[in-house]
C-alpha cells in the first residue's frame, strides 16, 4: 500500500545491517539471543495484527450503528470515528512492517551467524566492516530524508488535507467532509 516500504525496505535492511556491524562485532552476538529476539518479533508483530482484527471489528460495528444512526450529526459522529479507526489501523500496519524489517533483519544476522567462516573467508566481512560510521550515518539521514518526503505527500494525499487545513488546526465541523459523505452515502443505499 504504501511505496516507503516497497522502496526504502531493502535499503533500511542494509543500513541497519551495517550499523549492527558497526555497533555489536557479529563475533560477539550470540546465537542463542538473536533466536530470541526472533521469537520476541513474532510474537509482537502477532499482537498487532490481533489488534488490526479488533480494529476492523471495530469499524463494522461502527459502521452498523451509522446505518441505524437517526441523525445527521450521529452519522458525520459514526463516519468520524470510522476515519480514526482506519488511521489507527494504518498506523499498525506501518508498526508490522518495521517489525517485520527488523525480523528480517535479526534472520539475516542469523545466516550470517551460522555460516560466518564462509562469509569471512569471502571477504565481506572486511567490506561491510570498512564503512566509516559517518558514510553510515550520511546513508542514514539520506533515507530519512526520502522517507519523511514520501511519506508526508502519501499522508496528505490519504487524509485528502490541503497544507492551509493542517496549519489551522483541527476544528470541530458539523458539516461531514468528502470522506464522510461517502461512507453516509453508502448506509443511504443500503
Amino acid at each position: 500500500m504504501y511505496v516507503c516500504s516497497g522502496v526504502f525496505g531493502a535499503e533500511e535492511q542494509t543500513i541497519a545491517l551495517l550499523k549492527i556491524f558497526h555497533r555489536y562485532p557479529v563475533e560477539k552476538l550470540d546465537q542463542h539471543k538473536l533466536k530470541e529476539a526472533e521469537l520476541r518479533l513474532q510474537v509482537k508483530s502477532e499482537k498487532l495484527w490481533e489488534e488490526i482484527d479488533e480494529t476492523e471489528a471495530q469499524v463494522r460495528q461502527v459502521l452498523q450503528k451509522g446505518k441505524e444512526a437517526k441523525s445527521q450529526l450521529e452519522k458525520i459522529s459514526c463516519a468520524n470515528r470510522i476515519k480514526t479507526l482506519a488511521q489507527k489501523k494504518s498506523m499498525k500496519l506501518r508498526a508490522v512492517t518495521k517489525l517485520k524489517e527488523k525480523l528480517q533483519t535479526v534472520r539475516i544476522l542469523l545466516k550470517i551467524k551460522e555460516y560466518q567462516a564462509d562469509v569471512q573467508a569471502a571477504g565481506v566481512w572486511e567490506a561491510m566492516q570498512k564503512i566509516s560510521p559517518k558514510q553510515l550515518e550520511e546513508m542514514e539521514n539520506d533515507l530519512i530524508e526520502r522517507k519523511e518526503k514520501i511519506w508526508d505527500r502519501e499522508l496528505k494525499q490519504a487524509l485528502g488535507v490541503l497544507p492551509e487545513e493542517l496549519e489551522d488546526g483541527m476544528k470541530l465541523e458539523t458539516e461531514p467532509d468528502e470522506w464522510e459523505r461517502r461512507i453516509i452515502a453508502t448506509w443511504k443505499e443500503e
